[in-house]
């Protein structure tokens, strides 16, 4: 079955794009983490991750699990290994062109995301029992009773199969590209599933990265907006289809966000959380199709052709 390549063109109409439930990313970038001009006008191409890239993957994860007990090097490998689902984003050059030949090899193999998932039901190695184990204790801290019902069912039946949904970028990467990539997921999995059970997922776990507005002593709040502020706008749309979720401040983290800007520079009147959703597999087919219909036809111009590994 032949493989693919994506080339995706970001348009400035991605501005426009307007969130049901929460901020428009435009409305953050201006008022808070990254300003518009610096939106990322270029065309990515989507490959297959490689050796090359295990310390961007890596970056990447550590900014979204922070502190938490997971073998990072141990999952950035995994992710590696993975040859027959996931893909990280690169900036497409022509190789005729300036920029391919002045650019060191460095930048034009930069990583600029990671799109996978990987089963925490097995716990095959030690991130995936890390996660596995994470994710136990995290519902159990911060979830409501039915979640800890749910989280701690699901989890001690191996017949159940769970994958962690990784969907890491920079910053000044609009959500438009986020549709193409998930549907890539599906795709796969589709493809894999009937060759290998252990990627016939019942249910997603994915953890969001957000922000929520804090008030002043007499109850005001210190910005004008949403409560809470995205940091991957289409996170939203699994939030509001999420079966289950728990949340957790990330305030003590120490971290820097994907686009190397400290958080700091929201000048502590956001407060960083993390939310975990957990949902069906039938629902994340669903919201992928969503986020292909809202933002493909308007934003990006892909292509299919035959994916390099």
């Amino acid at each position: 079955m032949p493989k693919r390549k994506l080339s995706v063109a970001i348009k400035e109409e991605a501005q426009q794009v307007s969130w049901v439930g929460g901020a428009p990313e435009k409305y953050l970038e201006e008022k808070y983490l990254f300003p518009t001009q610096l939106r990322l006008n270029i065309k990515f191409s989507i490959h297959r991750p490689k050796v090359s890239d295990f310390h961007s993957i890596e970056g990447f994860l550590q900014r979204l699990f922070l502190n938490a007990p997971v073998n990072l090097s141990d999952m950035s490998s995994v992710l590696i290994d993975q040859s027959n689902i996931g893909t990280v984003i690169k900036q497409a050059f022509d190789p005729d062109s300036m920029e391919y030949i002045n650019y060191c090899d460095d930048f034009r193999n930069q990583a600029f995301g990671i799109s996978s998932i990987i089963n925490i039901t097995q716990k095959r190695n030690k991130c995936t029992e890390n996660i596995h184990d994470l994710m136990l204790d995290l519902s159990r801290i911060h979830g409501d009773n039915d979640t800890v019902q749910f989280v701690s069912k699901l989890l001690s039946d191996d017949k159940n199969q769970v994958g962690f949904l990784i969907n890491e970028r920079y910053l000044n990467i609009p959500p438009s590209i986020s549709g193409p990539l998930f549907r890539i997921i599906c795709e796969e999995l589709s493809n894999i599933k009937t060759e290998n059970p252990l990627y016939n997922f019942a249910y997603i776990f994915m953890m969001c990265k957000l922000y929520k507005v804090i008030k002043d002593e007499k109850g005001n709040r210190y910005v004008e907006g949403p409560q809470i502020l995205w940091r991957n706008a289409e996170d939203q749309f699994f939030d509001v289809v999420a079966d289950y979720k728990f949340e957790y401040c990330v305030e003590d983290g120490n971290f820097t966000d994907s686009a190397g800007k400290w958080v700091e520079l929201i000048n502590s009147r956001m407060i960083p959380f993390r939310r975990v959703l957990i949902f069906s597999m039938n629902k994340f087919y669903l919201v992928t199709k969503k986020l292909e219909s809202l933002l493909a036809p308007k934003v990006i111009k892909y292509h299919n052709t035959h994916r390099p590994d």
